[in-house]
């Protein structure tokens, strides 16, 4: 069998013709429905109203003593208050609280309605039809414990919730609300009810109710308080001669940092002395050497003069190391070794004086640079214990000043509040009140009558297709050649005298 070909445009315009009656049937019938809709549902009248929302009130008292530069944090705070006004508006109890104007509104209204023509009344008829049978299909869902039973006056509440819709207008300070019901009146005079029910429920939010008296009192109180402060760390200062604390540290701190730093030379220069005595006790007991004189400083060289000693020492020497060459053993040579080892031990007895007076001179020094060390200690301690009190009593000062600034602003702003409130000065206004229209928002007739004659030629002609596709009847010799591919022998025309 050949592979089908596909349908061409002959084939298209052959099924719609084919089925002609069924898409037209279907398109009519659609439109009628749709007709009866249009004339039969309710219209449904849009009214808006539009608001202003201001700097409020408790950014007015403080503007003016902000600096210029940070003005803008008040001004990026701005979303914040619009949303906080958006839920003032979406509250339940803003609606409870117009709920029997509304409700006398709407019954007057319904009055009104039935004085109108017979075509409205019709409308109405037929919206008490459905409203009863929702209502007994309510009832049903409410037995099974699917939903909850509710009132009259609930479920009219409920409504109202659902026709008010708020918006937020982006980059502007507005707030537009719409009201949506079937009568243009009653919409704009809800809505004009609900905005004007919103004023009063804003000022009552924003109320203050607070006494000044109360300001006024910690006003005083921390005053008091601060003044008292500030004396006792004006005294406290006089009384221990505080001027620069920091500067006092700081020069306490270097006069400590010099005292160690002499004190650690001092302790270098002992050790120092006491290996030199070390070193003269040793040259002292070795014999045939001679105590070479160290460094004694200004101090030794001061007291005595050691250079006798030492020429008395070099001629003995020589003088013995002569005859020594000459007698190798005689009086003479062990009187010159005598006196020899006696010059020795008077220079290293005359050394080891200095060093130890020396050795003393700077161990006095470290007693006397030691108790100085630790009386600068105890002025630095005292100094930070000083510097502690100050500290605290700065904090304490500035807690009471806080206190008093931040008791001042409040005072301040509660004042401005209640002018505003004398005055009836709110930050929201009301840019245009509702009005009713004369065209319904809801529903679009042409629209709907539109998108009907649409969807309904497209589901003809769909089932049309798909129909034709699913048909198996041999329609002609070429349907019945291309899905066989035998020989056609014979074909009958169709005649009315023939009976199949």
């Amino acid at each position: 069998m050949d592979e089908p070909r596909s349908a061409s445009l002959r084939d298209i315009f052959n099924v719609i013709f084919k089925n002609k009656f069924f898409i037209l049937g279907l398109c009519i019938t659609a439109m009628l429905f749709s007709f009866f809709y249009c004339i039969l549902a309710s219209p449904v009248y849009e009214s808006k109203t539009k608001i202003l929302v201001q700097i409020g009130r408790e950014k007015l008292s403080s503007i003016d003593s902000l600096p210029k530069d940070s003005y803008n944090i008040i001004f990026q705070e701005r979303t914040q208050d619009i949303n906080n006004e958006i839920e003032l508006l979406k509250s339940s109890s803003l609606t409870k609280n117009i709920f029997p104007s509304l409700k006398t509104m709407l019954n007057v209204n319904e009055e009104y309605s039935t004085q109108t023509s017979l075509f409205k009344r019709t409308r109405i008829k037929v919206k008490e039809v459905i409203g009863k049978a929702n209502k007994y299909v309510t009832n049903l869902i409410v037995k099974t414990g699917l939903r909850s039973q509710l009132s009259e006056d609930q479920e009219l509440q409920l409504q109202f919730n659902k026709a008010k819709q708020i918006e937020f207008i982006e980059d502007t300070d507005v707030i537009e609300i719409r009201f949506r019901w079937d009568d243009p009146s009653f919409a704009a005079d809800a809505l004009n009810l609900y905005t004007e029910a919103y004023l009063q429920y804003h000022a009552e939010i924003h109320k203050t109710d607070a006494s000044l008296n109360f300001y006024q009192e910690q006003i005083d109180t921390y005053k008091q308080h601060l003044e008292n402060i500030e004396k006792e760390l004006l005294e406290y200062e006089i009384d221990n001669s505080i001027s620069d604390i920091n500067g006092q540290r700081k020069t306490l701190i270097a006069e400590i940092s010099d005292i160690e730093n002499t004190l650690r030379k001092l302790q270098i220069e002992q050790r120092e002395i006491n290996l030199k005595v070390e070193q003269i006790n040793c040259m002292d007991k070795a014999p045939g050497e001679w105590v070479e004189t160290p460094n004694i400083g200004e101090l030794g060289k001061s007291l005595t003069d050691l250079s006798k000693l030492d020429h008395t020492y070099f001629n003995l020497k020589a003088e013995r190391d002569a005859l020594s060459q000459v007698y190798l053993a005689s009086i003479k040579v062990e009187i010159l070794d005598t006196q020899i080892e006696l010059t020795k031990h008077q220079k290293a007895k005359s050394l080891l004086n200095i060093l130890n007076t020396e050795n003393k001179v700077r161990s006095d020094q470290e007693i006397y640079l030691s108790k100085k060390l630790d009386e600068k200690q105890l002025k630095l301690n005292k100094l930070n214990i000083q510097e502690m009190k100050i500290e605290q009593l700065n904090r304490d000062r500035d807690v009471f000043k806080d206190n008093y600034l931040l008791y001042s602003k409040k005072g301040e702003e509660l004042r401005i509040s209640k002018k505003l409130d004398k005055n009836k000065i709110f930050s929201v206004k009301i840019i245009e009140p509702a009005l009713p229209l004369l065209r319904p928002k809801s529903p679009k007739k042409l629209l709907i009558l539109g998108i009907t004659a649409f969807l309904s030629l497209f589901i003809g002609f769909g089932y049309s297709v798909i129909h034709e596709y699913f048909d198996q009847t041999f329609e002609d010799a070429n349907d019945f050649d291309q899905h066989l591919n035998i020989p056609l022998l014979l074909t009958i025309p169709k005649s009315r005298y023939l009976k199949w």
